[in-house]
């Protein structure tokens, strides 16, 4: 679904922490993204869906991660990716509160591992249980 124009707003009031720190936004009808020194932050609103979804994008290693994930495995903070708008919003705050760690590549590796092992501990955890 497309991101409306208040959805946009709200996105790029929520994200001008970025612009501060010198990224250079681009917004289409799907997505907001923000670029810097070979990383993207992108903010996507799936154009068959009702979820929105935040990642970073590091060029160099070719390699992107879900700010979902991430937060949910380092600061247990839960979201509804239904909830397009408070879904952006809140990864955009926790990109904000936690920069420095979140734009770290060997940060985000080593969360992609914790995001693992997580998967993999509640598929043993529902396999025993049937």
């Amino acid at each position: 679904m497309k991101i409306s124009e208040n959805e946009i707003q709200k996105i790029l009031e929520s994200g001008s922490f970025l612009i501060e720190k010198g990224y250079v936004v681009a917004c289409n009808e799907y997505d907001i993204s923000y670029t810097k020194d070979g990383i993207l932050f992108k903010i996507a609103f799936e154009p068959y869906s009702d979820i929105s979804s935040v990642s970073i994008w590091f060029r160099e290693n070719n390699k992107e991660f879900n700010i979902g994930w991430i937060a949910f495995v380092r600061e247990n903070i839960k979201t509804n990716p239904h909830e397009r708008l408070a879904n952006a919003v809140i990864l955009l705050n926790y990109i904000n509160n936690k920069y420095q760690d979140v734009s770290n590549y060997e940060f985000c590796e080593e969360s992609e591992k914790m995001v693992d092992d997580f998967i993999v501990k509640r598929h043993s955890n529902t396999t025993k249980q049937s």
